[in-house]
């Protein structure tokens, strides 16, 4: 009998999900846009774009990202133990 899974996993094909949640962590830890973008190496427009979900955040980014806020990526990504 297979097992249940251990994480319910969101629907990560909707990246305006994970964007969100970049947005509302990175605006929880008091950065800007700009502030993330040094922290990480990217540029303040793909952070912008990855917040409104115009591109979606692939799981390097996602784990920089965690890195540079100081978060789980399973925060990120929206996933509930």
């Amino acid at each position: 009998m297979p097992q249940r899974p251990k994480y319910i996993l969101p629907d990560i094909s909707e990246a305006h999900n994970v964007g969100r949640n970049i947005a509302a962590v990175r605006r929880r830890k008091g950065l800007s846009q700009k502030k993330l973008a040094e922290k990480t190496g990217l540029t303040q427009a793909l952070i912008s774009h990855y917040e409104t979900g115009r591109l979606s955040v692939p799981v390097e980014i996602v784990i920089q990202i965690a890195i540079s806020l100081k978060v789980h990526a399973d925060e990120l990504l929206g996933i509930n133990s």
